[in-house]
């Protein structure tokens, strides 16, 4: 939204050049373009809830579930896991040599499991892409400004080395997307699952070192002075560490210690 109002008062201002007429328009077209695809993607009632085809249609609970001599179903890839206590398993490893998920202790089918878990993880994807294309598309729109000539050699560093963190963002969270369209029918789900986690916290971490080198460009182009801009920076840096590594990681060695 700050994006859309910075390209609006851009277009009612009167112009200086011929590209400050050109670059709010493009800023407030990027700016739309990625908000109509969030609310579009929000909507579609195909990836709000796990266990779902394509088609919206929802697979029986046990469907596809091998049941034993007493016409219990017995737990998924029961043939791989060992059974240590009455109603638990432990996990072995897969035909890749990789260990499999954790049980997740709901009953649904191994398809039903990974269509819930991606799912999942395209909807965190959408919450992070607008933030991406809307601080890429203001990286774009700065070198054109006629003031950005004035900056100094290490604000252009900076400034530089922000919009590739940016783009090595974006792409590692698009990158799902295209693994999926690539793999598509060859049944690889399990797979695009476990390796879309890994580029969705690559990327995450990517816009986190990102967001900290436009922090510090703004700093630094504002007062100029050493430790002002040390201090924000270190600052914003521990705020992405923490809320986004520390707290879930401190989380999982708690779940992890009383197993």
């Amino acid at each position: 939204m700050f994006a859309i109002g910075w390209g609006v008062y851009e277009l009612v201002r009167p112009p200086a050049a011929e590209t400050d007429i050109v670059l709010p328009f493009a800023v407030l077209g990027l700016s739309l373009l990625a908000y109509a695809e969030h609310v579009r993607m929000s909507r579609d009632p195909n990836v709000k809830m796990g266990g779902r085809r394509l088609d919206g249609a929802r697979r029986p609970l046990h469907a596809g579930r091998r049941r034993g001599a007493a016409g219990r179903a017995l737990p998924l890839n029961a043939s791989r896991r060992k059974p240590i206590a009455r109603g638990t398993y432990e996990t072995m490893p897969d035909q890749d040599g990789e260990p499999e998920d954790r049980p997740s202790g709901r009953e649904e089918t191994e398809e039903e499991r990974l269509d819930r878990n991606l799912s999942e993880l395209l909807q965190e994807l959408r919450v992070a892409l607008p933030g991406v294309q809307v601080l890429f598309a203001f990286l774009l729109a700065v070198p054109f400004q006629k003031n950005f000539t004035k900056t100094s050699g290490f604000d252009k560093k900076i400034y530089f080395a922000t919009l590739l963190l940016t783009a090595l963002s974006a792409a590692l969270l698009i990158a799902p997307s295209a693994y999926h369209r690539l793999t598509f029918r060859y049944q690889q789900k399990g797979r695009l699952v476990v390796t879309a986690n890994r580029l969705a916290i690559a990327g995450l971490a990517t816009l986190a070192l990102a967001m900290t080198c436009a922090i510090m460009l703004v700093t630094n182009f504002l007062f100029g002075t050493f430790a002002t801009t040390a201090v924000t920076t270190a600052l914003v840096l521990a705020m992405f560490a923490l809320l986004w590594a520390v707290l879930p990681l401190l989380r999982r060695l708690r779940l992890d210690s009383r197993r």
